[in-house]
């Protein structure tokens, strides 16, 4: 079970991945960083999931992917703000968690996740995307001019919103009722692949379509 929700879900990264490839010209600078940060987050799964296989611990490699995909996430926010007096708390936020993830990094072991690392990121990116669908709607544009802009804001906010709770009862879990933590990674298989398919509607919309006038006159040609 669990492995089948891992394919799926890493099927649905990579669809995200190719729906970005193919319409990364049109994207505007939010939308690169969204596509790079579905770039490391493909990168991250891969490798995560090699380095299980020849039976290491990817832990290490899991909390330097919070750091990255928790920056770049930030930094797409900030774009779509483009307010400076909102731009500079959430930096300064985000200077101070990154003080609280090399701390908790230093003095944690190698092979130990940072569980609490990644409940403050989430938690971080929860409230800014809050700040960001509130700025959407309060814009004078319709819905649709920014549609691909409210489907990452919900992405987002869903995905994350659903892993707060679910990592933060992971470490009590694990050392209590270690079946019932590793059905909750079920949980968040089932976020991302949602996330990940948001993601690719969002880049798909990106990529222009041809109006029935100008598929007929190609075709007249």
């Amino acid at each position: 079970m669990h492995l089948y929700f891992e394919i799926v879900s890493i099927f649905s990264t990579l669809l995200a991945l190719v729906f970005g490839i193919i319409s990364i010209k049109f994207h505007d600078k939010a939308f690169r960083l969204i596509f790079f940060h579905v770039l490391i987050s493909f990168i991250a799964e891969i490798a995560g999931g090699y380095l299980l296989l020849l039976h290491y611990n990817n832990s290490l490699l899991f909390n330097i992917y919070i750091l990255i995909n928790t920056s770049i996430l930030s930094v797409a926010g900030i774009v779509f703000i483009s307010n400076r007096k909102i731009s500079i708390p959430v930096i300064s936020t985000l200077i101070l968690w990154f003080g609280v993830w090399l701390i908790k990094l230093l003095n944690s072991p190698i092979g130990h996740f940072s569980n609490n690392s990644f409940i403050s990121g989430s938690t971080f990116l929860v409230l800014l995307y809050v700040i960001v669908l509130v700025k959407f709607i309060n814009s004078n544009k319709q819905m649709s001019a920014n549609l691909q802009a409210y489907l990452i804001c919900i992405a987002v906010l869903l995905y994350y919103s659903g892993t707060i709770p679910t990592f933060g009862l992971l470490d009590y879990l694990m050392d209590h009722y270690p079946s019932i933590a590793r059905n909750l990674f079920l949980i968040n298989y089932s976020l991302s692949i949602f996330y990940y398919a948001i993601l690719s509607y969002a880049f798909y919309l990106y990529i222009p379509k041809k109006s029935p006038d100008k598929m007929i006159n190609n075709a007249a040609v």
